[in-house]
């Protein structure tokens, strides 16, 4: 997971506003889509 930004800074932008957050990960990397779904994300890009 090198290229995925760092969750905990994902985390930490979610708890500093009140919009729905955006998060992407590679095609094929359903670990990543999976790190994303368990922190939370509102939408999931995959590209």
């Amino acid at each position: 997971v090198s290229r995925m930004s760092d969750p905990k800074m994902i985390k930490g932008i979610q708890e500093a506003v009140s919009i729905p957050v955006m998060a992407k990960c590679r095609i094929g990397h359903f670990v990543e889509a999976q790190i994303l779904e368990a922190i939370e994300i509102d939408y999931i890009d995959e590209s």
